[in-house]
């Protein structure tokens, strides 16, 4: 090769380098970036103190879009790396403006549980309820204020007080001042039935149509929950797999508080089962899956990075 080739290959190569050092240079480090979400966390706090009037609204919500946006891009790229960013992109979602953003949140908050970072229950339940009234659901944790003033809360409607507090209490809430029901009659049900109750629901590979009478073995577990008597992590976990067999929405709903629950009470398939009862229920409300565990079903699938912290694959549930 002439000398003039060699200097023009040399001459190639080196601004092939400089140019991918330069592009690299332009992309923000997984430090960095979990610096920008513990800041734009910090600020977030920050003005949630700060907002005390109307005044300030349209400020106020132009920052939380903005924030929700960035963490959004960040979340699409993969770039969550500690549970801490997760919790952190979390309670910066939970103050976004759509569904989208308050099921993502939710979808954050569960492993950092799962972990017992602090606040972790909580998170779980406040994004859930977020969701669910963005979505004309009540909300069930009743973690959402209508009252302007902190010190004062009143639930905003639509909301479900119904929930035992044995599952608040697994979410880590503090009890709920409600009137004191009248003791049921007869024998308290027993967790113990729910082995049972599974095997009763299965060769229903099927979920039960909705339109037909409950059968037995759902009733039966319907009851068991609403009596408050689960207490393990297993107690949550076979409860949720009994009533992921419903095609109820409201039964797949408490499939999925349950089947949470058992993640942040340390179960260890609790955070698959997480995942698949939430697909079930989206779909029960006609809108797409975001796990991919109902392999059938329309998807919006998550980035994979978020899917693996829940046991699962590309393409959903690992078999």
């Amino acid at each position: 090769m002439a000398a003039s080739s060699i200097g023009r290959a040399l001459l190639l190569v080196g601004s092939a380098i400089l140019l991918g050092a330069a592009v690299q240079e332009g992309k923000p480090s997984q430090k960095e970036i979990s610096r920008e979400l513990a800041r734009m966390a910090a600020e977030d706090q920050q003005d949630q103190k700060e907002w005390v009037d109307d005044s300030r609204s349209d400020h106020f919500s132009r920052r939380q879009a903005e924030r929700a946006a960035r963490v959004n891009e960040i979340v699409a790229a993969g770039q969550l790396a500690s549970l801490e960013d997760w919790q952190n992109a979390c309670w910066l979602l939970q103050h976004g403006n759509t569904p989208d953003d308050y099921l993502l949140a939710h979808v954050l908050s569960v492993p950092p549980g799962a972990k017992g970072l602090p606040f972790a229950g909580f998170a779980s339940a406040a994004t859930l309820d977020r969701f669910l009234q963005s979505i004309q659901r009540p909300q069930i944790f009743l973690t959402q204020s209508g009252s302007g003033d902190p010190a004062v809360f009143a639930p905003l409607e639509p909301f479900d007080d119904s929930l035992p507090e044995s599952i608040r209490k697994a979410y880590r809430l503090d009890p709920l001042k409600r009137a004191r029901k009248e003791e049921r009659a007869g024998k308290t049900p027993s967790p113990r039935e729910l082995a049972r109750l599974l095997k009763a629901a299965a060769p229903a590979s099927l979920p039960t149509p909705a339109t037909e009478p409950a059968p037995e073995w759902l009733v039966r577990a319907r009851e068991i929950v609403a009596a408050g008597a689960l207490k393990s992590e297993e107690d949550h976990a076979l409860a949720a797999r009994v009533l992921l067999r419903s095609a109820a929405v409201d039964d797949l709903l408490l499939a999925h508080v349950l089947a949470t629950a058992a993640s942040l009470l340390g179960h260890d398939e609790g955070l698959p089962l997480t995942a698949e009862t939430l697909d079930r229920f989206l779909l029960a409300c006609g809108q797409p899956q975001r796990f991919g565990t109902v392999l059938e079903a329309s998807s919006s699938l998550l980035h994979e990075n978020l899917r693996r912290p829940y046991g699962l694959g590309p393409r959903g549930k690992e078999r």
